[in-house]
C-alpha cells in the first residue's frame, strides 16, 4: 500500500510540475515575445499582462508555497514535522525554484542581441540543470533540491486524487 500511495504522489508532483512549468513557460514566452532584439517587430504589450500573472504567482508561491499545479494536484509545501512550513522556508525553496526565471528576466537589461543570448542561454542551462538535479535528489532523498535546501517536504492534503492528508507527512512528494 505504501508503494502506491508513493506513486500516487510522485504521480501527482510530476503533473503539478508540468502544470507550473507550462503557466511559467507562458509568462516567460510573453516575455521573450516582447524584448527580443531578433525579432523584426517586437511587440511590448505583451509583457505587461505577462508581468502581473509572473508576479501573483511569484507572490503567492514565496509566501505561502501554493503553485498552480500544487494547488490543482492537491499538494501542499509542509515542514519535516508536517507541520505549516516557516515563511523564510517558503521564501528560500521558491527562490530557487524561480531563480532561472529570475535570470530570464534580466535578458531584456542586455546590451545588444549578444548580451541578451548569453542571458537567455544561462537561464536555459540552470533550467537543464535543474530537471536531473531534482530528479537525482528525488530519487535518493524523496525530496527535490528546493525541498532539501529549505528542509521541507510536499504533502498530499487530499482531495480527489489521494487519500493522504496532513496527518500523515511523507517525505515522498
Amino acid at each position: 500500500m505504501a508503494d502506491e500511495q508513493t506513486l500516487q504522489l510522485l504521480e501527482r508532483r510530476f503533473w503539478a510540475a508540468v502544470c507550473d512549468v507550462v503557466v511559467i513557460g507562458a509568462c516567460c514566452l510573453g516575455f521573450f515575445h516582447s524584448f527580443n532584439p531578433l525579432a523584426d517587430e517586437p511587440t511590448p504589450l505583451i509583457w505587461q499582462p505577462a508581468a502581473v500573472v509572473l508576479a501573483l504567482l511569484a507572490t503567492v508561491e514565496l509566501l505561502t508555497g501554493v503553485t498552480p499545479g500544487k494547488w490543482l494536484t492537491g499538494l501542499a509545501v509542509r515542514s519535516r514535522e508536517g507541520t505549516r512550513a516557516p515563511w523564510w522556508r517558503l521564501v528560500l525553496r521558491g527562490a530557487l525554484r524561480l531563480l532561472p526565471v529570475g535570470i530570464f528576466l534580466l535578458s531584456p537589461l542586455a546590451p545588444g542581441p549578444n548580451g541578451y543570448l548569453l542571458v537567455l542561454a544561462t537561464a536555459l542551462t540552470l533550467v537543464i540543470c535543474y530537471v536531473p538535479a531534482c530528479y537525482i535528489s528525488l530519487m535518493h532523498s524523496g525530496t527535490t533540491l528546493f525541498d532539501s535546501a529549505a528542509d521541507t517536504i510536499l504533502v498530499g492534503v487530499g482531495g480527489r486524487q489521494g487519500k493522504q492528508t496532513l496527518d500523515q507527512p511523507s517525505t515522498m512528494p
